[in-house]
């Protein structure tokens, strides 16, 4: 079947957020590939179908890079494909936050969508290079007789039931025996590692992307500062205080657009992702603190330049390269294990093309359990590790979810008020008008109707219309940093208010692209009423298409904070042009866009919907505005939260017994390359479900659609084991098991 356009367009968003978890960090890298795997095989297929071609020829027919390893992507092709007989549905992640392991996954993870590489090569970084033995600092090896007396440990442990696997008390062994007091893993032999991943992942082509062109994506990972950041505090008394930042965010970033591309992951980033992964990384006690001088002796013995470096420290940390070249880093997890803040952030101030199906998805490897262990008597030392490891990793994730919370909120409350006072509106708007609303010639009646709407609207909200005139206008200040002394004034109230009119009129372009949005929000209502139909949905995705292009590529407003204070003074000096002409000038386009929908191949009672939207916007945002001043939100829909652990996915073995590397604190899996093997094998396995979990979620979201997910997860599993068989050759028993798990799942 060719693309027809007749379907209702969709995005399932992901905003991901990757915790920290030691040696699980390959768990966390199998889930990793199975995301970038999904969203490769939607961008094939949208590709494919843009170009004409028919879903049905399936992955390869469309796959524009086959010498990549090509497995489950042809799975998540066919299960995008079947839903798009009913929604035309696209995925996308465009946030991601991660810390500690789920740092470097997270870094992996973003230049792999931002330049549409494979993640294949990292396979032997995990499950090699992730080794106890590959890590640990040349100089920290053990001779045959260092520290034999600690040999007796390990036996104490067998005793008290401790029963290690030789290869985990051979490598558990050589690790204590080998030095103490210093860290017994090179911090230059990882970072090395790490930039030997990145590279290996293939050069950077600019706008080849699983990133949809005009979007931006960002990456956000923690690091801990061990020094501490001075910030300047104001107070009443004293008037400054100084405090210590310790907790430090970097932000990467990547957007295509017809401007040009701007990346911070192609291969001139690749030291500054190497520095941050291993950074973000470097747990206390294991590894040394990661700084500057490290990374350029690292560098200079690879023979790599790092030409961006003083930039880099300078836009991502806020620090002089050269002063601060010994500043030493650690562990992001320390203060901040849970990164959901910047996420959270970041979603709302997405662009969109489409409707959006928004899910924060958070990855958490070993899930604390629900039940209350009797209280324990800890040692010296465990009390030491509890308070300085165990507890700030284990932090909660609930205040920072009630913020999403809020923002949740906020939106059911606005759409709950929209729907209160549609019929109010839509009366005030035809009782205004009358008779016009039916014969809308140009732009410029258009224009002239939504003058009277507003005026009819302004009129109706009587002393709501002042706060919401003085907020939007204090916005719109701020946002151009706009210094309040050079404003003219103090005014007289009646002169201040038509000061703030003109201006608002005149430059908020914020405004208009809110009413374009609005208009987007009443195209979605239209296509599951009973009226709807494949030549409807045609024209409908047409209308939606027009108004995110204006969205997207808005006309200049000339908004600089200098050309709007120089028009202040000149409204307030009477040399102001008119302002209803200004007006018309400006909304012009948008007017004109509108007036092409209501001309086209929409229904008349369509159409007339739209019509009543855009002339109506004014009274619904005098109405919403103060739900949503404070969030800036451009994304419409609920933004709920998913899990992602071994034990959320139920189809094969549920649980995280599953896994190898919870032992030993999450350290067992630096010490066994069969634990490795498992757990990479497992993450691939849960993450395969779980994103079959979110496809169908998202695509039946407001719909009954019914389709089998369990003969999806039952090839995905089938395709999995499959490609990764003849790399994991320890655990051939454990994947015999897994295949005898897989053919009893029904269909």
């Amino acid at each position: 079947m060719h693309s027809d356009n007749t379907v209702n367009q969709r995005e399932l968003r992901i905003a991901l957020v990757v915790y920290g978890g030691l040696s699980l960090a390959v768990y966390m890298h199998g889930i990793i590939k199975e995301l970038q795997k999904l969203v490769r095989a939607s961008k094939v297929l949208q590709m494919g179908l843009r170009a004409g071609g028919n879903r049905r020829a399936g992955y390869d027919a469309f796959n524009d890079d086959p010498k990549r390893e090509t497995d489950s992507e042809r799975i998540y092709f066919a299960l995008l494909s079947e839903i798009g007989e009913h929604i035309d549905l696209r995925v996308v992640i465009d946030v991601i936050s991660g810390t500690s392991a789920g740092g470097i996954n997270a870094i992996m993870l973003a230049r792999a969508l931002a330049h549409d590489l494979p993640l294949d090569g990292q396979r032997e970084l995990w499950l090699k290079s992730s080794d106890a033995e590959q890590l640990m600092d040349r100089e920290a090896l053990p001779s045959r007789w260092s520290k034999a007396y600690v040999r007796p440990l390990l036996w104490g442990l067998r005793r008290a039931g401790a029963n290690f696997a030789p290869e985990i008390e051979d490598n558990l062994s050589r690790l204590v025996r080998g030095r103490w007091w210093n860290p017994p893993f090179s911090g230059p032999n990882f970072f090395d590692q790490v930039l030997t991943g990145l590279d290996a992942m293939g050069p950077s082509t600019p706008y080849h992307s699983l990133v949809p062109f005009g979007h931006p994506l960002s990456l956000f990972v923690t690091l801990t500062d061990l020094n501490g950041f001075p910030r300047q505090v104001t107070l009443h008394d004293p008037e400054h205080i100084t405090e210590r930042i310790h907790r430090r965010n970097i932000e990467f970033s990547y957007i295509a657009t017809a401007k040009g591309v701007t990346s911070d992951f192609d291969s001139a980033g690749l030291p500054g992702l190497a520095f941050t992964a291993r950074a973000t990384s470097s747990y206390g006690g294991l590894f040394p603190p990661m700084t500057l001088d490290e990374a350029t002796e690292a560098l200079r013995k690879r023979g790599t330049a790092w030409p961006e470096q003083n930039s880099f420290f300078a836009d991502k940390l806020g620090m002089d390269a050269q002063q601060f070249s010994g500043w030493p880093f650690i562990d992001g997890g320390v203060l901040n294990n849970k990164p959901f803040r910047m996420a959270i952030s970041a979603i709302q101030s997405r662009p969109a093309d489409r409707q959006v199906v928004r899910r924060l998805l958070f990855i958490e490897p070993n899930p604390e359990s629900p039940d209350i262990d009797p209280p324990e008597t800890l040692s010296y030392l465990g009390l030491i590790k509890r308070a300085m490891v165990d507890l700030p990793a284990a932090q909660p994730i609930g205040e920072e979810l009630k913020r999403l919370d809020a923002i949740n909120k906020e939106l059911q409350m606005t759409a709950r008020l929209i729907a209160r006072m549609r019929p109010q509106v839509d009366a005030l708007i035809t009782d205004s008008l009358g008779d016009a609303l039916n014969c809308i010639a140009s732009s410029h009646s258009l224009h002239a109707l939504r003058m009277t709407a507003d005026t009819a609207g302004i009129k109706a909200a009587g002393f709501a219309y002042q706060s919401y005139l003085m907020s939007r206008y204090a916005a719109f200040v701020q946002q151009l940093g706009i210094a309040q002394a050079d404003l003219p004034g103090p005014l007289p109230a009646h002169q201040q208010t038509r000061l703030e009119e003109y201006l608002l009129a005149r430059f908020d372009l914020n405004y208009r692209l809110r009413r374009c949005r609005f208009v987007v929000r009443r195209v979605n209502e239209q296509y599951g009423r009973s009226y709807a139909s494949r030549g409807l949905n045609s024209a409908l995705n047409e209308a939606k298409a027009a108004l995110y292009r204006l969205i997207h590529h808005p006309p200049s407003s000339q908004s600089s904070a200098e050309t709007i204070t120089r028009a202040a003074h000149d409204f307030v000096s009477s040399r102001a042009s008119e302002h209803t002409e200004k007006n018309e000038e400006v909304d012009k386009p948008f007017d004109a866009t509108v007036l092409k929908l209501m001309h086209g191949s929409l229904p008349g009672r369509v159409s007339r919907e739209l019509l009543l939207a855009y002339l109506g916007f004014t009274s619904f945002d005098i109405l919403t505005w103060p739900h949503t001043r404070t969030s800036d939100i451009t994304e419409v829909e609920e933004m709920k939260v998913v899990r992602l652990s071994p034990n959320d996915a139920e189809s094969l073995r549920a649980g995280k017994d599953t896994l190898k590397s919870t032992q030993l604190d999450h350290f067992s899996g630096f010490f066994s390359r069969a634990f490795r093997e498992n757990d990479y094998l497992w993450g691939r396995l849960h993450g395969a479900e779980r994103v079959v979990d979110l496809v169908l979620d998202a695509a039946r979201q407001g719909s009954s659609y019914p389709l089998d997910g369990q003969a999806f997860k039952r090839r995905l599993f089938e395709s999995i084991v499959a490609a990764e068989a003849p790399y994991l050759t320890t655990i051939e028993d454990e994947i015999d098991h897994i295949r005898r798990e897989i053919s009893k799942i029904s269909c």
